[in-house]
């Protein structure tokens, strides 16, 4: 009898922890692309976070300030959990009639207080783009030069402070990679070997900004 007991608490356990699996994990996830290096998406992104709470999914980006909140759907989960670290959802990519396409979504660590009762918190979300990827030591002209997590560069002597911008507001007046450096709007793009840095013009309002001839590039 108590062999049939153990088994049963076996198969028990192992259906609830095989039930675990096939579930989203809870956190906060981001679209992949939005953070990878060398494969970078610069085109208009509709939702690129997503927070995964007990019952909900919530889907944050354009418009920071709310989300879009869902039920969680168990059954479709298991389709789209990769493993505990990369989801699939959908989104829009560019315009046109292909730009909703499933995506990979990856779990941040240690990043609960990027969303918050309000949507996107703009500074921890900054902090975190500032040090996923920008963050590091780069070669300029044989000087080495540091972007620092708390948004200094050390060691040049005319960049000193920097900042990603998150990708809030449906219009938009630069290319969406762009950067605060010295308070100043630069786009910024990465090769396998170089971080570049071009600085926008100064534009008018209702304006599209303008690259100027201004190029620094960073051997990464």
């Amino acid at each position: 009898m108590k062999k049939i007991t153990l088994i049963l608490i076996s198969i028990i356990i192992s259906s609830c922890q095989n039930n675990q699996k096939d579930k989203f994990d809870e956190g906060i996830y981001c679209l992949k692309s939005y953070l990878d290096k060398d494969n970078f998406e610069n085109r208009y992104i509709d939702y690129f976070l997503v927070k995964v709470t007990k019952d909900k999914i919530i889907y944050y980006g354009t418009v920071n300030t709310w989300g879009h909140i869902s039920n969680r759907n168990f059954e479709s989960e298991k389709k789209s959990k990769i493993n505990d670290s990369i989801i699939l959802q959908t989104t829009q990519i560019g315009f046109g009639p292909d730009s909703f396409t499933t995506q990979k979504f990856i779990k941040l660590k240690n990043c609960d207080k990027i969303v918050d009762g309000n949507g996107i918190n703009r500074e921890e979300f900054v902090k975190y783009l500032n040090r996923s990827l920008i963050t590091g030591n780069y070669k300029f002209e044989n000087r080495n030069i540091e972007f620092t997590e708390d948004g200094k560069i050390k060691k040049s002597d005319s960049l000193k402070t920097f900042s990603v911008n998150p990708r809030f507001g449906t219009c938009w007046w630069y290319d969406y990679r762009t950067i605060e450096i010295n308070k100043e709007i630069w786009k910024f793009e990465f090769t396998k070997k170089n971080l570049i840095l071009t600085k926008y013009l100064k534009r008018n309002e209702e304006e599209l900004g303008k690259l100027s001839n201004i190029k620094i590039v960073l051997n990464r």
